[in-house]
This record gives structure tokens, C-alpha cells and sequence, in this order.
């Protein structure tokens, strides 16, 4: 993922990861090394990939955080889904 996750961009992600839940796969990165900037549509996008993943068995995971996203993922409270801090 790149740039920005906001109101204009998330739709996108959400689309992506419902998507990628669907598929056989037992894990699903998310890489947002990339994004400078998540609000709080992006991160609901990434609550519903992380519950869609879950329903069908998989585990959602998210590596390379800036810090600034970081700390919207901490105060959201989805810090146990990020890994290579």
C-alpha cells in the first residue's frame, strides 16, 4: 500500500483486503511501509479486512508502519495486528 489511506482512498484498500480474505490463504500482509497517512476510514477499512480475515480463518498482519501510522493504529487499538515495528 502507498500514499495516503484516507475518505478518498480507503474504499480501495477495504475492496483489497475483503478480496484477498476470500482466498485460501492462512495470512494476509498488509504493507504500509509506504503511507505517510492513515485516518479513521482508513483504519475501519483495515478493521473490516481484519474481521473478513478472521470469518474465513485467515489473520491479517501488518508490517513496515511509519510511526505516525503507528500510533493511529495504537490508539485504535489494532498494535497486536503490526509486526516488524
Amino acid at each position: 500500500v502507498a500514499g495516503e489511506v484516507d475518505r478518498d482512498t480507503a474504499d480501495a484498500l477495504r475492496d483489497a483486503l475483503l478480496a484477498a480474505a476470500r482466498q485460501p490463504v492462512k495470512e494476509i500482509e498488509v504493507g504500509l511501509g509506504g503511507v505517510p497517512f492513515i485516518d479513521a476510514v482508513g483504519i475501519a477499512a483495515l478493521l473490516a479486512g481484519f474481521e473478513a480475515a478472521r470469518a474465513a480463518g485467515s489473520r491479517l498482519r501488518i508490517i513496515a508502519t511509519k510511526p505516525y501510522v503507528l500510533r493511529s493504529l495504537r490508539v485504535a487499538g489494532l498494535q497486536p495486528l503490526v509486526t516488524g515495528e
